[in-house]
């Protein structure tokens, strides 16, 4: 697999790096987070490993895979985990300092809103297939940029992340079954445009809402690949989302009350997409007592007509 391109030099040159991340449909971005904020927020994940049982921490204080799992563990932290790390604002800690912000509106071209869709990654060893997808696939509506954030060093044997450069230029490749995946056929992923980078602590990934990629199998003997993902889009679709809770639903309509305290009523059409936190589809007629009730919502609309509408974290 081919290395990446480093955007590195571009950062004085914001004109340049969006020309890159257009042609490439990715910038890498190497050593410039504060590293402060990076190795804060590992410490916080290593505690909680082991406060919950998945880790030991070795003499050197690295944390081993202890063997125990979840349902969830092969591709995200485990659910009591991901709350607390929520809790703690880890994500908020990068997205709140000054360089890094300055750092997402040069590739954005303005400035951006990261939405509540983060995804914090404690991947312990496994022989997972490549499962290569694009995230505006699953995010109809929404003009996503995608910060994924390496919080180890990434070796060959720890595994990182691949994209597939340039081929986000070519529409969605995903399958029309099965669901809720709809899978990428490996097939549609050429050799040549693949690409991959040993990651260290204090890079950046920063991707198309359309672009292939893959996490790579983790094959390590008892170490976790510890990585953060995050969500943005440029402020100027702001107004074609509503941030809030359900309050009242029918089969063909769905009100949310945004933190503001407003009633946002959208319709729900043939073309509507009404999903839960792993991309199944929820019937209209049965909101009541799915994820959507429970907790946050996104909806993405065009004159209220409702485009996509998921659980998020909050």
């Amino acid at each position: 697999m081919q290395k990446m391109h480093s955007a590195t030099g571009l950062i004085g040159d914001p004109e340049a790096l969006r020309k890159q991340f257009s042609r490439d449909g990715y910038v890498y971005l190497e050593g410039v987070l504060d590293i402060d904020v990076i190795t804060g927020i590992r410490r916080e994940m290593d505690r909680l490993l082991v406060e919950y049982g998945f880790a030991r921490l070795t003499d050197n204080g690295d944390p081993r895979f202890t063997g125990k799992t979840t349902e969830r563990s092969a591709i995200r932290s485990p659910r009591e985990l991901e709350a607390e790390y929520n809790r703690l604002g880890l994500a908020t800690r990068i997205i709140e300092h000054p360089v890094h912000q300055d750092l997402f509106r040069a590739v954005a071209g303005e400035e951006v809103d990261f939405l509540p869709i983060t995804e914090y990654r404690t991947r312990p060893p496994g022989n997972e297939p490549l499962v290569w997808h694009q995230d505006g696939f699953y995010n109809r509506g929404l003009d996503l940029y995608t910060a994924w954030i390496p919080l180890t060093t990434m070796t060959e044997e720890i595994g990182g992340l691949a994209v597939a450069e340039g081929l986000h230029q070519g529409g969605y490749l995903h399958e029309s079954y099965p669901p809720p995946r709809y899978l990428i056929d490996a097939e549609d992923i050429p050799n040549d445009a693949q690409r991959t980078v040993q990651f260290e602590p204090g890079d950046i990934l920063i991707f198309d809402r359309r672009l292939p990629h893959t996490g790579l199998p983790n094959s390590s003997a008892d170490s976790f690949r510890f990585s953060v993902d995050m969500r943005f889009q440029t402020r100027s679709n702001r107004d074609r989302i509503v941030l809030g809770q359900v309050c009242d639903h029918s089969v063909d309509s769905l009100t949310i009350q945004t933190d503001g305290g407003e009633n946002v009523t959208l319709s729900i059409g043939p073309e509507s997409t009404v999903r839960d936190w792993w991309g199944n589809d929820i019937p209209t007629d049965e909101i009541a007592g799915s994820p959507l009730t429970e907790g946050t919502v996104l909806a993405s609309h065009l004159d209220r007509n409702l485009i996509l509408v998921r659980p998020v974290t909050q």
